[in-house]
């Protein structure tokens, strides 16, 4: 609420002017008081720049650039729905944050273990390299639990229990996925479906030596 305190203002007299012009008293908006009353102690000088995008894409698309004190009420449409709530609104911030329901499995050749659950839910920001990782959490988790299947046979590449975040990467639609893409843009971009995202982990191909 501190970074938007001079746009509420802007909206503040905006909203007294609205109500001067139609003979009303020129007291404060509704929201006014409950708003200053909500900001924290502290403020932002006013000449920093707030950039406003959306991720439509692996590369976020420009909505709005503009120094705090340059930007107008009509610009409200850039913000995201909880800003206004939160800022405009009064509301206090909420905790749900939006989720993704995927399948997250070993691509087919490879001899990586199943998860021990492979049906997950996560937030849609979440990146694939943050799913690799629990991958190899899981699998190691695996191996510990079962001592005599981690004794690897000798022509094993690797084993569960070695596995390195490094060694791994996820495929979808037969696209190896980038590190930092979201499960909300891999589903928009690359899945393509309206049917549940599924995703395969697979060893990265060796590097024969020259």
């Amino acid at each position: 609420r501190a970074l938007f305190a001079c746009w509420t203002e802007a909206v503040d007299r905006q909203q007294i002017a609205a109500r001067s012009e139609h003979g009303e008293a020129a007291g404060s908006p509704e929201n006014a008081t409950n708003n200053g009353a909500a900001l924290p102690s502290f403020s932002f000088p006013r000449d920093i720049v707030l950039f406003s995008s959306e991720e439509q894409s692996p590369v976020p698309i420009s909505m709005i650039r503009r120094r705090l004190v340059q930007i107008v009420p009509r610009e409200e449409r850039y913000f995201p729905p909880w800003v206004l709530e939160c800022v405009r609104d009064g509301k206090a911030m909420g905790k749900e944050v939006s989720k993704l329901t995927f399948m997250l499995q070993p691509a087919a050749g490879d001899a990586l273990p199943m998860l021990s659950q492979t049906r997950l839910t996560a937030p849609r920001i979440l990146r694939v390299r943050k799913a690799i990782s629990y991958v190899v959490r899981d699998t190691r988790s695996q191996a510990a639990l079962d001592a005599s299947s981690a004794g690897a046979s000798a022509g094993q590449q690797l084993s569960p229990a070695l596995l390195e975040d490094a060694d791994l990467e996820i495929v979808c639609n037969n696209r190896v996925l980038p590190l930092d893409m979201s499960l909300a843009a891999v589903r928009q971009f690359v899945w393509r479906s309206s049917d549940e995202l599924e995703l395969l982990y697979r060893r990265k191909p060796s590097r024969s030596s020259p």
